[in-house]
Parts: structure tokens; C-alpha cells; sequence
């Protein structure tokens, strides 16, 4: 990952937490239930930094190839092309 992208994910980390911390202090109901998606979103961001931090190895995909088949290999992905599609972006 080069260190442009590792900027625009920490920046986009820290723009989700904002989110989760407002929600987690004020919403109620079905808002409430965001904050699960975005607590998704920041886990998966943290265990890829760390990755890069560390050098551990991590998989980058496109939106065709199957999520499902990382997380049941426990490994850490991102989708190449989420970003733009992201409303923080």
C-alpha cells in the first residue's frame, strides 16, 4: 500500500470514528444500528493498518472477487475500488 493510500484510510478512519462517536452519544433506533456497520468498518481499518505497520501480508480485491471467502480464511482485505464509493471520500 503506498503511503498516499495509508493517508486517505487513516483519514477516512478518522472521519467514520467522528461518525460512531456521535452515534454511539446521540442516535436512537435504526440509527443506532449504523454504528454496528461503522464499527465493522473501523475494525477492518485498524487490522489493516496494522498489517502495513507491520508488514504483515493483507489482500487487496476488486468488488468481483467474494469478501466472504477472506473473512473465512481470517485474512485482512480491503476492495481496491470502495473508496470512491464512500461518502467520506
Amino acid at each position: 500500500m503506498t503511503t498516499k493510500a495509508m493517508e486517505r484510510m487513516q483519514k477516512e478512519r478518522e472521519y467514520y470514528s467522528t461518525i460512531y462517536q456521535f452515534l454511539e452519544e446521540s442516535a436512537t433506533g435504526e440509527l443506532r444500528f449504523n454504528n454496528l456497520i461503522l464499527k465493522a468498518i473501523l475494525e477492518s481499518y485498524e487490522r489493516l493498518v496494522s498489517c502495513v505497520e507491520e508488514g504483515k501480508p493483507f489482500v487487496a480485491s476488486f468488488y468481483t472477487s467474494a469478501p466472504e471467502i477472506y473473512a473465512a480464511m481470517d485474512l485482512p482485505w480491503y476492495c481496491m475500488l470502495a473508496t470512491p464509493f464512500m461518502e467520506g471520500s
